[in-house]
């Protein structure tokens, strides 16, 4: 049975928010479909007006704000990639300090979790309006880079120098 050395990659990875999420739904219904969406346009044009109406209002509104990455793949395989430089360098160290050098990978674990990518950027509304009270304006907002983290398992070889 051959030795081996059992290392946890670490991998990090960072990238700046691409896509807005601010969640609502519109619903139009026409008995034609091109009426629909002449309705749908106009509703959306009345939207975003009132989107800057809600930095204006004394009712203290919440609005729900999120930053997110619309194509996670890139992110997703820097984060592996990442990964996988960790442990190969943790594992090379420890067997150069151990007299030992190493060997074939027998074996890599993920576990496939879904990674959260989304901005931990927040905004609240209410404290934006003590700054200025009543004042329209827009909201102007710079995210913070999402960061993701996650850990894979590698199993190699040890061989004898």
């Amino acid at each position: 049975m051959p030795k081996t050395i059992t290392i946890k990659g670490i991998g990090r990875a960072a990238a700046s928010p691409d896509t807005v999420v601010l969640p609502m739904s519109l619903a139009s219904g026409a008995p034609e479909y091109e009426k629909a969406m002449d309705i749908a346009a106009e509703d959306i044009e009345k939207i975003k007006e009132a989107l800057s109406a809600i930095a204006r209002s004394r009712t203290n509104p919440e609005l729900s704000i999120s930053f997110t990455i619309k194509d996670s793949t890139a992110i997703n395989e820097e984060m592996l990639r990442s990964a996988a430089r960790n442990a190969r360098q943790k594992a090379e160290v420890l067997c150069a300090a151990s007299g030992a050098a190493l060997g074939s990978l027998l074996s890599i674990d993920y576990n496939w979790n879904e990674v959260h990518l989304c901005s931990n950027t927040r905004y609240r509304l209410a404290e934006d309006r003590i700054a200025a009270p009543m004042v329209a304006k827009s909201i102007d907002i710079e995210p913070e880079d999402i960061d993701v983290r996650d850990t894979v398992t590698f199993v190699w070889e040890i061989e004898r120098r």
